[in-house]
C-alpha cells in the first residue's frame, strides 16, 4: 500500500480521464452547487444523487471513479480535495452541499457542515419524509474550513453522509448497472432535499 495522495493533482497523476475517472461540471450560475467528490465506484450512488438534486437549475460537480476495481484508491479526503474545476465553480457559488457515502450499518443520513440553518432544514425535511437524519457529531462532520463544502463564497456549506444501507434502497443495486435504475425512495429523497434547499 503506497502513501495516500495529498492533493487532487497527485491523485490523478498516473490516472487517465475517461478511463479511470470522470469529472462533470455543470455551472448554471446558481447560488447553490451540489457536489459529489467520491462518486462512481468510490462511494456508489452519490453522483446520481448530486445530479438529480441539482436538477436543471443548480450547479453541480461530480468526480467519479470508473475503474473496474480499486476505486477506493481514488478517494481523496474532503479537506484535501482541490480539483481546480470544482474550486473555481465554488468561488462563484454562495453555498455548497456535498454528498458522501459512509459505512454506518443502518439506514441513516448524517448532516454536517457550518451552515446551521440549512442543516436544520435538511434534517427536518428528511425526517418528515420518512428518512432518519441527524446532526453529524463525528470528527469528519464537514466543519473544517478547508472542507470542500466550505470553499463556497459564504464559507459555510453542508455535508451529507449517507449510509450504505440507505443508498442501497435508492437503486436496484449499487453496482454500475444497478445504479442506472433508481427507485421511488431515490425520487422521494431528491424531492425532500430540493424542498429543503429551495422551499
Amino acid at each position: 500500500m503506497g502513501h495516500r495522495p495529498q492533493d487532487f493533482q497527485a491523485l490523478i497523476s498516473n490516472k487517465n480521464s475517461g478511463v479511470d475517472y470522470f469529472q462533470l461540471v455543470l455551472d448554471r450560475g446558481s447560488e447553490i452547487a451540489i457536489l459529489a467528490p467520491h462518486a462512481g465506484g468510490i462511494e456508489p450512488g452519490t453522483g446520481k444523487l448530486a445530479q438529480s438534486i441539482s436538477g436543471n437549475d443548480l450547479s453541480c460537480y461530480v468526480f467519479e471513479g470508473i475503474q473496474y476495481t480499486n476505486n477506493c484508491e481514488l478517494h481523496l479526503p474532503s479537506t484535501q480535495f482541490n480539483d481546480p474545476l470544482c474550486v473555481n465553480l465554488l468561488q462563484t457559488t454562495k453555498f455548497a452541499v456535498s454528498i458522501h457515502g459512509c459505512a454506518f450499518p443502518q439506514e441513516a443520513v448524517f448532516v454536517g457542515g457550518l451552515n446551521t440553518p440549512i442543516i436544520n432544514r435538511i434534517i427536518e425535511q428528511l425526517n418528515s419524509n420518512g428518512f432518519w437524519a441527524s446532526r453529524d457529531q463525528t470528527d469528519h462532520s464537514g466543519k473544517h474550513p478547508s472542507n470542500l463544502c466550505n470553499l463556497c463564497e459564504s464559507k459555510k456549506g453542508v455535508q451529507l453522509e449517507l449510509s450504505r444501507p440507505l443508498r442501497k434502497t435508492f437503486f436496484r443495486s449499487l453496482d454500475r448497472p444497478g445504479r442506472e435504475h433508481p427507485t421511488d425512495a431515490f425520487d422521494k429523497f431528491v424531492t425532500a432535499m430540493r424542498n429543503a434547499l429551495l422551499g
